[in-house]
């Protein structure tokens, strides 16, 4: 086991980790619920010294194009890295539009050239030591308004692969990493 993994498991385990996803799930469909839109959110989640995690949420008006979507998460990473706490696991939360594939291949067209595409909550997260899992919540729109539907769980299995998935969620722990370490002084993260 690399020595990223090992500290990483220090600060959450993988059942707690799991756990946050089912925690940040719970939170996102109660914050949705009623709402027109949902805010793009990164949940932070900071080790704290009884084994607990303390919630952070940051919160972004959203954005216009890439650029300033990869500007507002490096931000949020930045910002993260201001509390005295070590973050031990981050998930963001946002909508997206989902293309649906019943091959189980991924679907030939994207979810905007889709006119059968579903509107879904994505709640994608993050360790440090790249431990990844995922909630997706279909939307059932009413009069409108958001309210959550079926919800697809997929929890982290330690299954040897750590490549981060997510590149907002890959942009955000680069720059909570940086800020941390700058913050005090360089040297290392943990």
């Amino acid at each position: 086991m690399s020595t990223a993994r090992k500290v990483g498991r220090q600060l959450i385990s993988d059942a707690d980790f799991n756990r946050l996803l089912m925690d940040a799930l719970s939170w996102a469909t109660e914050y949705m619920e009623g709402e027109e839109a949902l805010a793009p959110h990164i949940l932070a989640f900071y080790a704290q010294d009884d084994g607990t995690h303390n919630l952070v949420a940051l919160v972004t008006k959203g954005w216009k194009d890439y650029y300033s979507k990869k500007q507002a998460i490096v931000e949020m990473g930045f910002m993260a890295a201001e509390y005295e706490n070590v973050l031990a696991a981050a998930f963001i939360v946002t909508e997206a539009w989902m293309t649906q594939s019943t091959s189980g291949e991924l679907p030939a067209v994207l979810p905007s050239d889709d006119p059968e595409r579903v509107e879904v909550v994505v709640i994608s997260g993050a360790t440090l030591d790249k431990r990844q899992n995922q909630a997706i919540v279909q939307v059932e729109r009413r009069n409108g308004r958001l309210r959550a539907g079926e919800v697809t769980s997929i929890p982290f299995i330690d299954d040897g692969g750590d490549q981060i998935r997510n590149s907002l969620l890959a942009i955000f722990l680069t720059s909570y990493s940086l800020g941390y370490i700058s913050r005090r002084g360089g040297g290392v993260l943990w």
